[in-house]
């Protein structure tokens, strides 16, 4: 056919199609990877690159070597490439038109249940491109599976941090293939633990080559300094040796000058008594000699004033005197002020010294945390000895709080429960409080009471103890008739319980017992909130109604945008705001004739949606699990807190915004610090069913979670209070040989409790 085509648009008159049209089209061996090609260079370079990871995420390679099928459902698909089904289905139809089949879907629907294949396996065998792709996904997921390996290895303290170069060739592969969460499920779900074993690697690399480059710049300052001030003493010395060198030369000549003028003295005085003896044999002749002693005194008086030359030189050397003896002081100065630049530096030894100290300190305390993160972890694996098994838990729980470790540690936290859980074989704080689910629960605050709703129709009110207070069948009254109805939630305010249950049904029971009914609307209730007199109710009509629950008075009904399966309500913002089933975040301004609008959209279908007690963020989970907090003024996505695998159930926050807890289908809970949402979560996995709803007590210390089986569990929001309750039942301590194995040899053994023996 491609033969056929290539010889229609191609031929001259009359020409017959022969194998020149044949080879054109590549013949048997390329025509198939030229036609692939062909669509594929339609696409633009962004769906592109979409295009090798689609046909990437439906091969692999099979035993033989060679690439074998991999069908997929959109949904899946989209999550790999982190896109939605409408673009998959945008590009998958480029090699499903123009006579290509190279894409199959297993229906017309197009959904993300919709299966895509490709056509048949040749395509993989002589495809150029996809031959490549193949190869490099294997590649891939090779690399993944070893990095996943390695961070198990690293949780049991087995190795340490990866190391150049493997770490480089970890870092290369993470930024080439940034790869999801979707797609490294498929081959290992320990996705999180692996990104964060090589970020963990990473950071610390970084964080050693940072301290290397200032432990050079801090040897390179000291030699520079040292250099400068051995070369100034070094000046300093040379001066005064020439200064010394040049007044001892002039003391030398004046010395030799003395020396010679007391020669020419002695002289002198020989000539004079010579003189005199002349003068008194020639006394006669002295007369004649008058002219002579005139000349003389001539000289003598040429004498005297050289002798005046010669104290003024005297004067001038003693001035030069005086100059040296400045130049001396001056010296004597810039001393004094090396030493004090000295005593400076050594100050600044002395500090450097006290950074280095602080940098070991901060070794120290993490290597310690290390060891109480590796002790925590191995706390929650199986283990006959229980004691063995509450040791370890209990002293990473002191190192954590020893080193300043996060108080909010998920994986201590565990190891703690994991114990107390096993002591207590029927499970830790568990109790079986309905024969159905317990589709609802909340704190009475006024009486300090839990209160349970389960699908047998009762609820229950349950002390600090968790003892039965009372017991009663939930009933609906409708006037002339009473009649038992399936409750779906309960909400406490002011001393009223406030129940829903089917087609639109509301029981109201006040403080003094008595019930009331509201019901305007028959269809089914999705939501409801309410705050000081106000209840604010959500139906399957795409409806919003606003009861007084006090007086039974129905104040309004708003017809809705779209249909909101759960909402809130904040009293700083007086507004109300829920989700739909297609994602999209609404906000109905109470103050403001009830003005509607569209604060943001998920993507995913909202499940549960709440204000923090300020209103400054949103937080919502959706069908598939997803946790998202946002600004509530603009909408902004500040974090996605994941962990869950299926449809989040429940959200609550505890009374004063400290904690965030999250249920979901997926059988578990998790608790997130709220100051800081980066932490891992600490997770609760122990309830086995779906975990329907949550409640915090009024102080927030503890959390209790109902089940779809009807069980109720109390959990410590703080490791602190597991740790007391474990040292209660610990019977003994660590040896030695405990100790070396599980803490390390060069670390002084203690007593994990001190009060054991």
């Amino acid at each position: 056919m491609r033969s056929w085509d290539y010889w229609e648009n191609h031929h001259s008159t009359k020409e017959p199609i022969d194998v020149a049209h044949y080879e054109a089209i590549g013949t048997m061996e390329s025509a198939l990877s030229i036609h692939a090609n062909e669509a594929f260079d339609e696409l633009n370079n962004e769906d592109k690159i979409l295009c090798e990871k689609l046909f990437k995420s439906l091969t692999e390679k099979g035993d033989d070597n060679r690439g074998i099928r991999r069908p997929s459902s959109l949904g899946e698909v989209g999550g790999i490439l982190d896109c939605n089904v409408k673009k998959i289905v945008e590009i998958s139809h480029i090699f499903q038109t123009n006579g290509r089949t190279f894409l199959n879907f297993s229906d017309n629907n197009k959904n993300k249940e919709t299966i895509l294949d490709i056509s048949h396996e040749s395509l993989m065998r002589i495809w150029d491109k996809l031959i490549l792709w193949v190869e490099e996904e294997t590649n891939s997921v090779e690399v993944y599976l070893k990095l996943c390996d390695s961070s198990l290895l690293y949780q049991k303290g087995e190795i340490g941090l990866m190391k150049p170069p493997d770490l480089q060739l970890a870092i290369n592969w993470r930024d080439q293939n940034n790869p999801t969460k979707s797609w490294a499920v498929r081959n290992n779900p320990a996705f999180e633990r692996a990104m964060v074993y090589l970020n963990s690697s990473e950071e610390e690399y970084l964080e050693e080559e940072k301290n290397k480059v200032r432990l050079q710049k801090k040897t390179l300052r000291r030699t520079r300094l040292f250099a400068l001030v051995v070369g100034l003493a070094a000046l300093f010395a040379m001066g005064m040796m020439i200064w010394s060198f040049t007044l001892k030369v002039e003391a030398d000549k004046q010395r030799i000058a003395a020396k010679e003028n007391e020669e020419q003295a002695k002289i002198e005085a020989q000539k004079a008594k010579e003189a005199l003896q002349l003068a008194e044999e020639q006394k006669q002749i002295a007369e004649q000699k008058t002219m002579e002693a005139e000349k003389s005194a001539e000289i003598a008086e040429q004498e005297r004033l050289k002798a005046e030359d010669a104290a003024r030189e005297a004067e001038r050397q003693a001035g030069i005197a005086r100059s040296n003896l400045t130049r001396a002081i001056e010296q004597e100065r810039l001393a004094i002020a090396n030493a004090k630049k000295a005593d400076e530096n050594a100050k600044e030894a002395l500090l450097q010294k006290e950074n280095a100290d602080k940098s070991a300190d901060r070794a120290d305390r993490l290597r310690m945390l290390s060891i109480a993160q590796s002790m925590a972890v191995k706390a929650q694996q199986p283990n006959k000895d229980t004691d063995q098994k509450g040791l370890l838990a209990y002293q990473a729980y002191q190192y954590v709080e020893e080193y300043e470790g996060e108080e909010h540690h998920g994986d201590v936290y565990a190891g703690l429960y994991s114990t107390l859980s096993q002591v207590n074989k029927k499970g830790y704080n568990h109790l079986q409080a309905h024969r159905g689910g317990i589709r609802d629960l909340i704190l009475d605050s006024k009486n300090d009471q839990l209160i349970t709703l389960g699908s047998d129709r009762d609820m229950k009110k349950w002390d600090k103890d968790m003892n039965v207070t009372s017991s009663s069948k939930f009933i609906f009254t409708d006037g002339s008739e009473n009649t038992l109805i399936t409750p779906t939630e309960i909400l406490e305010v002011k001393g009223h319980l406030i129940a829903s249950g089917e087609n639109g049904k509301i029981v109201v029971i006040g403080p003094d017992g008595e019930s009331r009914s509201l019901r305007k609307n028959a269809n089914r209730i999705w939501d409801m909130v309410a705050y000081n007199d106000a209840l604010f109710v959500t139906h399957a009509n795409s409806t919003l109604e606003m009861w007084n629950y006090k007086t039974g008075e129905h104040i309004k009904t708003l017809e809705l945008l779209t249909e909101l399966k759960t909402i809130d309500y904040s009293p700083a913002k007086n507004m109300v705001v829920g989700g739909s089933a297609v994602g999209e975040i609404m906000s109905v301004d109470v103050g403001n004739e009830f003005r509607q609008n569209s604060i943001g959209y998920t993507g995913t279908g909202i499940t549960k949606i709440l204000f923090t007690s300020d209103g400054k963020y949103l937080v919502t989970g959706d069908m598939e699990g997803h946790i998202g907090v946002y600004d509530s003024k603009n909408g902004e996505k500040i974090i996605d807190l994941i962990g869950h695998t299926a449809r989040v159930s429940d959200l609550e926050l505890s009374p004063n915004d400290e904690f965030l807890a999250t249920a979901s289908f997926d059988g578990s809970v998790r608790l997130f610090s709220l100051e800081k949402l980066d932490l891992e979560p600490i997770v609760l996995r122990d309830l086995d069913d779906w975990v329907w709803s949550l409640a915090f007590s009024s102080d927030g210390e503890q959390l209790y979670c109902g089940s779809a089986s009807g069980k109720i569990a109390k959990y410590p929001t703080r490791t602190e209070t597991l740790a007391k309750d474990l040292c209660t039942i610990l019977k003994r301590n660590m040896t030695q040989k405990e100790w070396e194995r599980f803490v390390a040899k060069d670390i002084p053994y203690r007593k994990t409790c001190e009060t054991i023996e």
